[in-house]
């Protein structure tokens, strides 16, 4: 009975220290790129804890002619990983705001105005995660988003977002 009870403790053991492990395998930091229309545009950082994840995305771009901005954030749940490959579900959001110098080359200063537009984006779907390497991985997910444009009418559309991304603890 002793001995019975001493390596049910031992699997238990074993077990919650095999459960840590893996836990602790799957936290890390990463940096890449990311393209979406609901997660964002541009440089991204992500941290990943366990099946959780969070991201945020951002690219600024500012020329004589063009000013745009855009924010992304994005949550993920993994809900299976097999063999490097993780299937998950997202919600993301997307703010983007464009200025550009709008021409007319028909009045004397070439120039007619400035136009402004915003976009927001929030959508939801599922993706896939493969890893290419232990220290880079890429994602391609899609869904469904409700655009919010200030330039012409909201929608409620499909969604597509991909990122690259290199690990590192």
């Amino acid at each position: 009975s002793l001995t019975f009870l001493s390596v049910k403790a031992q699997d238990i053991e074993t077990s919650e220290k095999e459960t840590s492990e893996k836990e602790t395998k799957q936290k890390y930091h990463a940096l890449g790129f990311n393209a979406g229309f609901s997660t964002g545009l541009g440089l991204s950082y992500r941290y990943q804890s366990y099946k959780h994840s969070f991201q945020t995305s951002f690219l600024p771009i500012a020329t004589n002619d063009l000013n745009f901005m855009n924010l992304g954030l994005r949550y993920a749940y993994d809900i299976r990983e097999n063999n490097g490959t993780k299937f998950f579900g997202y919600l993301g959001h997307s703010a983007a705001y464009i200025s550009e110098k709008i021409y007319n080359y028909f009045n004397e200063t070439g120039i007619e105005r400035w136009e402004e537009n915003y976009r927001f984006v929030t959508g939801a779907g599922f993706g896939i995660d493969q890893e290419l390497s232990k220290s880079t991985s890429l994602n391609f997910s899609g869904g469904y988003a409700y655009y919010i444009r200030s330039a012409s009418t909201n929608i409620f559309t499909l969604t597509a977002e991909v990122g690259l991304f290199y690990k590192f603890n």
